[in-house]
């Protein structure tokens, strides 16, 4: 297969999604490059998103969405209670919101260059 020599390049990505782009690809930098996810899981795991006031009420978004098509059939997307429990503790008004932006990523494995394409699974990739 394809590939790249191994260097310092380890991911791309890009967003859809309008205000949510830069912390659903942040999101996902972080899942993968700090957290230590494959590309899929980094892509997939749930998100949170506070933009201060969306159409003039505050509060903080998290993911919670079925999902009708998945690599693994019908499936939910939603940012975990306890996650939203410490959010809350910190006194976020949380809101649950079924789009959450939309990631495209490729990485690339340090030690072989073989690449890893990944579309995120709430616009139905995989």
């Amino acid at each position: 297969p394809a590939g790249l020599p191994p260097g310092d390049l380890f991911l791309v990505l890009g967003a859809a999604g309008g205000p949510k782009i830069i912390t659903a690809a942040l999101q996902t930098l972080v899942n993968h490059a700090l957290l230590g996810h494959g590309p899929f899981e980094a892509v997939a795991r749930s998100r949170v998103h506070d933009q201060l006031l969306r159409h003039g009420v505050p509060g903080a978004r998290y993911d919670s969405r079925d999902l009708e098509r998945s690599p693994h059939g019908r499936a939910r997307v939603e940012l975990p209670a306890y996650a939203r429990r410490a959010l809350a503790r910190r006194g976020h008004d949380l809101l649950p919101d079924g789009e959450m932006g939309a990631v495209q990523a490729v990485a690339v494995d340090a030690e072989t260059g073989r690449l890893t394409a990944v579309s995120d699974v709430r616009r139905g990739g995989g």
